[in-house]
C-alpha cells in the first residue's frame, strides 16, 4: 500500500496530468469501474478550471466565440492544473497559452487582452486599503523627495501592450454603447487598472506616466522613476503627475 503523498500523486496524475492506471487499484469498486469514477472526478474539474476562465476572461470569449475558447480552455486546463485552492488565482498563464496557440496566430493582440482581463480580475478581488495618508505627505521634506519610494495600491495594475488593449476592453463591455469599430492602427497604450468605489477603471498612459508608475510600482525611488519618465517625455509634468496618484489612492504610502 503506497503512502499518503504518492496516492495523492498517482490522483492527481490521473486527473489532470499525464495520467497513469496506478490509483485504479485503490479506486472501491460498486456499480462503477475505476475508470469511470476516475472520469467523473477528472470531467468535473476540468469543467471547474474552464468555468473559471470563462469568468475571468469574457472578453476572450467574446472575441473568439464559445466554440474556439472552449477547445482553447479545454487544451489549457489539461497542461496547467491550479497551484491554489481558490479558484480566484487560476488562469493567469492564460494570455501567454494563446500566444503559442496554433489556432491564435491570425489574432497576435488576443494575449495582450487576457493580460488586461487578468489585470481586471485580480484588481477586483484585491483587498481594500486604507487611503493614502496625505499629512504624511505634508510632513516630508524637499530634499527627502528624491530618495523616496512608493507603495502601489494592491487594487491597481499595470498593462502595456503595442495593440489598442483599453479601446477593445471598453467596447466589449456588456453596456457599452456607441462605435465599437476598433482599429489595430491605434497603437500601443499603456494603462492603469484601478478600482475605484467598487468599480473598475482603465485609465490610459502617457509614456513619461507609465514609465514612472511602473518604475514606482517595481520598488524605484521617486528620483529613478522620474529620470525614466523624462527618458521618454522632457516635457513630463512630475508635480501634476504626483498630485494625481497621491489624492487617488493609486499610491497608498510613501517609505522615506
Amino acid at each position: 500500500m503506497p503512502n499518503l503523498h504518492d496516492l495523492q500523486e498517482d490522483f492527481t496524475q490521473a486527473i489532470v496530468g499525464a495520467g497513469n492506471d496506478r490509483i485504479e487499484r485503490y479506486v472501491l469498486g460498486g456499480n462503477l469501474d475505476a475508470s469511470t469514477r476516475l472520469d467523473i472526478y477528472r470531467n468535473n474539474v476540468l469543467s471547474n478550471y474552464r468555468n473559471a476562465l470563462r469568468d475571468t476572461y469574457p472578453v476572450i470569449v467574446g472575441l473568439v466565440g464559445d466554440e474556439f475558447f472552449n477547445a482553447a480552455a479545454r487544451i489549457f486546463a489539461r497542461n496547467t492544473p491550479s497551484r491554489s485552492g481558490d479558484l480566484h488565482d487560476y488562469g493567469e498563464e492564460f494570455g501567454g497559452f494563446l500566444s503559442g496557440f496554433a489556432p491564435a496566430q491570425d489574432l497576435p493582440y488576443l494575449e495582450d487582452v487576457a493580460r488586461l482581463e487578468w489585470a481586471v480580475h485580480r484588481v477586483f478581488h484585491a483587498a481594500d486599503t486604507e487611503a493614502f495618508d496625505l499629512a504624511q505627505w505634508s510632513r516630508l521634506h524637499e530634499d527627502q523627495f528624491s530618495a523616496l519610494r512608493f507603495t502601489l495600491n494592491p487594487a491597481a495594475r499595470l498593462v502595456d501592450s503595442a495593440y489598442p488593449i483599453a479601446r477593445i476592453w471598453q467596447v466589449s463591455q456588456p453596456d457599452y454603447v456607441g462605435d465599437d469599430t476598433v482599429s489595430l492602427e491605434e497603437g500601443a497604450q499603456r494603462v492603469l487598472v484601478i478600482r475605484r468605489d467598487y468599480a473598475i477603471e482603465l485609465k490610459q498612459l502617457s509614456t513619461g506616466e507609465y514609465a514612472m508608475l511602473r518604475a514606482l510600482a517595481d520598488g524605484c525611488s521617486l528620483g529613478a522613476g522620474l529620470d525614466a519618465a523624462l527618458a521618454l517625455d522632457a516635457h513630463f509634468d512630475v508635480q501634476k503627475f504626483m498630485i494625481d496618484i497621491v489624492t487617488t489612492s493609486t499610491v497608498i504610502a510613501v517609505h522615506c
